[in-house]
């Protein structure tokens, strides 16, 4: 079992991470959660990995943003077996998250396959070069990352 730890606004769980020593912070949605004041506020951070999803029909300004090419219709996406180059984070917001170690399963499990799933508040670290899979809960799912 993972410690818990409080979720508070956005701003707030992005700082909690940067407290962590975390340098690339940002926050991930993936399923039914976007919380257009969150990703508005959001837009001058990361606008290069956003795109709007409403505007004002006087201006043409963007009214909020999502994550581009992460915001999926409905729920329970799944990410193929892959690795990041450094250690990363994830501290779950919203839903839930179920991740396993495929070279883990083969060698310390005997096949066996082992996941673990991450409700709200709980903190999944990713050690570098670490192959591992992950699927969303139906639900959908928020989570801050740090990299």
């Amino acid at each position: 079992m993972s410690e818990k730890y409080p979720i508070g606004t956005r701003s707030e769980s992005e700082e909690l991470v940067r407290q962590w020593g975390f340098q690339h912070i940002f926050t991930w949605t993936d399923g039914g959660y976007v919380n257009s004041m969150d990703l508005l506020q959001s837009q001058t951070k990361h606008q290069h990995d956003l795109y709007p999803i409403s505007r004002n029909r006087i201006t043409g300004l963007s009214l909020a943003w999502a994550p581009r090419s992460r915001l999926t219709p409905g729920s329970n996406a799944h990410y193929s077996p892959h690795t990041h180059s450094g250690l990363t984070t994830h501290l779950i917001r919203r839903g839930t998250l179920t991740i396993t170690y495929p070279e883990d399963n083969a060698e310390l499990h005997n096949g066996q396959v082992k996941k673990e799933t991450f409700g709200v508040g709980e903190r999944i670290d990713v050690p570098a070069g670490k192959v591992h899979e992950v699927w969303i809960g139906r639900e959908g799912c928020e989570y801050v990352i740090g990299e």
